[in-house]
């Protein structure tokens, strides 16, 4: 199976895209693509942002019929190499979207590739259309300079992609991994000090879980020269849009970059790899309901913060003043006394990443890491803590 993906107009944020696979006699083809991404557990519709699908086989065109809002069929009349060419118009610039434009290709292919039932197993190769000059990021193998390799659609759109002609690229290594960090955009920090605290937090969260089992990981950031926050976990990547750019020049911008960072690399255990039941095996199709937002986000949350204490980053005074940003967040809505942070979590494909009514909800985040941090202290009070038991729980992975 092959994607060609090609940019004939950057400006116009226009992705073409070709599809092809061998089909067999009678064969029934249905295409789904996903109204959902792992990390944000709300409908997407990605779908809406789809022109003109058209289907070509061995005798010319086929009539595809929709048979939902993101889903299409076709009978495969003989044997033989069919194609599904589209359209997608990739003008989203966050952690979880697609954006195009003449300096760069930045690509979620969960936004754009279609899950083939039956199919979802096969490997995949993208073939990538883009100027010499750029250089790409991505967890995905190349076989060459541009095409990328998959063993499944699972892996494909779990693996973001960026690339560009300026794209920064720095390695730091510990024991036996390479964490690269790639930078798009303009750089107001040190390198070196900031490598040396990425370091720091890397060497303690691996010491905690007891492994890291992955011979690489990408931190894909785009530094926007606009206010942004936002990260998003994957298997052996993440990506991380923040802004404004200058901002890190100072010491509060730098605290942001180390809080997301530490956030979704702690994800590469939690969630990424620790995931609720109630949410697998992934059906991209619809809702996948979880009762279990605190464990998945207020524990990242929390663990985020509390590992840049434990790496040196913060001061005692600094980790206090983040846990009194933290409850400030958090007791600005009275939502605790309406709705537990188990329904709260079931909600959020409802309006959990929206500001919603007054005092009807709790945040899986702010009030789940408060949550966290008393579970903490009664843990202490018995000589144990909370990173300790995620660590026995990860050490104890044959149990999930």
């Amino acid at each position: 199976m092959k994607y060609t993906i090609s940019t004939p107009i950057p400006a116009s944020q226009i992705l073409e895209i070709k599809l092809e696979f061998i089909c067999q006699k009678e064969e029934k083809i249905q295409l789904q693509l996903p109204a959902w991404r792992p990390g944000r557990y709300e409908i997407a519709n990605y779908a809406q942002f789809i022109r003109k699908l058209e289907v070509s086989g061995p005798d010319g065109k086929i009539v595809a019929e929709k048979e939902t809002k993101d889903a299409w069929a076709f009978f495969a009349a003989e044997n033989g190499n069919y194609k599904i060419s589209y359209s997608f118009h990739a003008a989203q610039l966050d952690a979880g979207g697609s954006w195009l434009d003449p300096e760069q290709v930045y690509i979620n292919f969960i936004n754009l590739c279609f899950s083939i039932s039956g199919r979802a197993d096969e490997k995949i190769k993208v073939k990538l259309e883009l100027p010499q000059s750029y250089k790409v990021a991505c967890a995905l193998p190349l076989e060459d300079d541009n095409t990328l390799l998959a063993s499944n659609y699972q892996e494909l759109v779990d693996s973001p992609f960026l690339a560009a002609e300026t794209l920064h690229h720095k390695i730091y290594q510990v024991k036996s991994s390479n964490f690269h960090v790639w930078v798009h955009g303009e750089i107001y920090f040190d390198w070196d000090p900031v490598l040396e605290e990425f370091s720091h937090f890397t060497e303690k969260q691996i010491e905690d879980m007891g492994d890291f089992p992955a011979k690489d990981y990408h931190f894909i950031i785009h530094m926007l020269p606009f206010p942004h926050y936002h990260g998003v976990e994957h298997q052996f990547s993440t990506v991380i849009t923040l802004g404004p750019d200058r901002l890190f020049a100072k010491k509060q911008g730098l605290d942001r970059l180390m809080g997301i960072s530490s956030h979704e690399l702690y994800h590469f255990w939690n969630v990424c790899r620790i995931r609720p039941k109630s949410i697998l095996p992934y059906d991209f199709s619809r809702e996948a309901y979880l009762k279990e937002g605190l464990i998945a986000e207020g524990v990242t949350t929390f663990m985020g913060d509390f590992y840049l204490l434990k790496s040196g980053y913060y001061t005692e005074e600094r980790y206090f003043e983040v846990l009194e940003k933290l409850m400030e967040r958090s007791f600005e809505s009275f939502g605790w006394q309406n709705q537990s942070i188990v329904d709260s979590s079931w909600d959020l494909w409802l309006d959990g990443y929206k500001a919603g009514i007054p005092d009807k909800k709790v945040s899986i985040y702010t009030h789940g890491a408060l949550l966290v941090l008393a579970m903490d202290i009664m843990l202490m009070q018995n000589g144990k803590r909370m990173h300790q038991d995620v660590g026995v729980l990860w050490q104890n992975r044959h149990w999930l």
